[in-house]
């Protein structure tokens, strides 16, 4: 039988290992859609402890962010184009001032595929992910739930087809 042993290299706990440049680096392109040099700096220089506190952190967005993110929402439901869907959510990703919570909504909205070519509602497509940015963060159980009365994950299920003696298994 083999023996356990303390864990060594990348799989140390950082308390025991030196905080790097290049942990840093890793840490913030794990949880952020890229980093500046600037924000690598000042991630490192603060230490594990603290850049994990504050990407956990919700942050409050700038007036320009909120604005911009506000008329980018308005313009895509106005139009209802899919472009206009991408471009709100774009900027939400380049701009954010929690990176953490939209690579997350990235990583739900992958999880749970839906897409608007089947959905065709620029509004249903921005509730849910609304409900992912919402969840991102919390219990994973609570996103279920939620996810299992999200409009655009029941149509994306064809749920509408559902009739009482001719369920649509596809939800199961």
């Amino acid at each position: 039988m083999g023996r356990i042993t303390k864990p060594t290299g990348i799989l140390a706990p950082h308390d025991a290992r030196q905080w790097t440049r290049r942990d840093a680096t890793h840490l913030l392109w794990r949880t952020q859609f890229g980093a500046t040099a600037t924000e690598i700096a000042a991630a490192h220089k603060a230490g594990l402890a603290a850049e994990l506190e504050r990407l956990l952190t919700p942050q409050k967005e700038t007036a320009n962010f909120e604005d911009t993110e506000s008329l980018l929402r308005e313009a895509a439901h106005d139009t209802g184009a899919v472009g206009d869907l991408q471009a709100w959510w774009l900027h939400r990703m380049h701009y954010t001032a929690n990176p953490l919570t939209e690579k997350l909504t990235l990583f739900w909205h992958n999880h749970f595929a839906t897409s608007f070519s089947k959905v065709q509602s620029v509004p249903h497509m921005t509730a849910q992910n609304d409900r992912f940015r919402a969840e991102s963060l919390g219990s994973f159980r609570a996103l279920l739930h939620a996810m299992a009365k999200d409009v655009a994950m029941l149509i994306w299920l064809d749920s509408n087809a559902n009739r009482k003696r001719h369920a649509n298994e596809n939800f199961a």
